[in-house]
């Protein structure tokens, strides 16, 4: 199994036990903390994280990874399409048209460098329940062209539900946007407004980004959410779920986002014997059997509901 780039996101007592086991104190904490200082002078202005090469990195790796993967041992059997992006033509964006009539679109930011093609063969089969799916390479990685960057992934996700907001046929059915560990930190800085036929799914994304990476506080899931507040009228349109195997954004890492889901009249689900999403671990079947019986539900019924599965 491949290394996460946001790594393992261990209990609150976990992390205190091993800051006691460490020996840190305040004079550790205050030296960490002027090192953050002093690397501000080191980071791009553009940078969202001080350390965002090292995250980087750790995406292109996996990507290229899956596409090797993809091209060898593991070839996709799953149709697609390419689609054009208006604003950012340099990405390499797919379709997999839907193969039912129940008109549902479902569109991913696919998190832990996963390339998109691969995310078509694991959300294939959604196809066959109705659901047209989209996803892209983030900017600079895979098939994608450009630099890559935290915050040019958040300005091309905004763009491109930009775009398929623009296009009128996309009024007319549910529109899911789907978002993964890293995928759901783009997605959640990119929305800032949701329309009535739009849900969001959030699955495996923790409260906030590795504190390794010195991030901008305003980016940390929790806090995006927070800070639009049409995310608090979405009601039973958004969908929060957790895996109770998950190591690296289980549910003692999505606390916040499963307790805002809940006391907003959405979804906050735990799921058992789930991994983290689409790692090689993963029941990746019974995600989808999940996934699915989630956004029915949330379009045919109402109010706040968390439950253990």
């Amino acid at each position: 199994m491949r290394e996460s780039p946001f790594g393992n996101h261990g209990s609150a007592h976990e992390m205190s036990e091993s800051r006691s086991n460490l020996g840190f104190g305040v004079l550790s904490r205050v030296s960490f903390l002027i090192a953050g200082l002093l690397l501000t002078g080191l980071a791009r202005a553009s940078d969202i994280c001080l350390l965002e090469s090292s995250l980087i990195s750790a995406l292109k790796k996996a990507v290229n990874g899956d596409y090797a993967d993809l091209a060898a041992a593991h070839p996709n059997s799953v149709s697609f399409d390419t689609v054009p992006r208006a604003s950012a033509p340099e990405l390499y964006a797919i379709r997999v048209p839907a193969t039912a009539p129940a008109g549902r679109l479902l569109v991913i930011f696919q998190g832990d460098g996963i390339a998109a093609e691969r995310m078509t063969a694991d959300l294939g089969p959604l196809a066959s329940r109705g659901y047209t799916i989209f996803v892209q390479d983030y900017r600079g990685l895979g098939k994608s062209g450009g630099t890559p960057s935290f915050r040019g992934a958040i300005d091309d996700a905004r763009s491109w539900i930009e775009e398929i907001r623009a296009n009128p046929g996309n009024a007319e059915m549910p529109v899911i946007y789907y978002g993964t560990s890293f995928g759901g930190v783009v997605l959640l800085a990119a929305l800032k407004s949701v329309r009535a036929n739009e849900i969001v799914l959030l699955d495996g994304v923790p409260d906030r980004l590795p504190m390794l990476l010195l991030c901008e506080r305003k980016f940390y899931p929790i806090v995006s959410i927070k800070a639009a507040p049409e995310m608090k009228e979405l009601d039973k349109r958004l969908i929060v779920v957790a895996s109770s195997e998950d190591r690296k954004a289980g549910p003692a890492a999505m606390a916040g986002l499963l307790t805002f889901a809940q006391e907003n009249g959405g979804t906050a689900v735990v799921v058992r014997r789930l991994h983290h999403p689409y790692e090689i671990d993963d029941d990746v079947p019974s995600r989808l059997e999940t996934l699915a019986s989630l956004i029915e539900s949330a379009l045919t019924s109402s109010g706040a509901r968390r439950r253990d599965e």
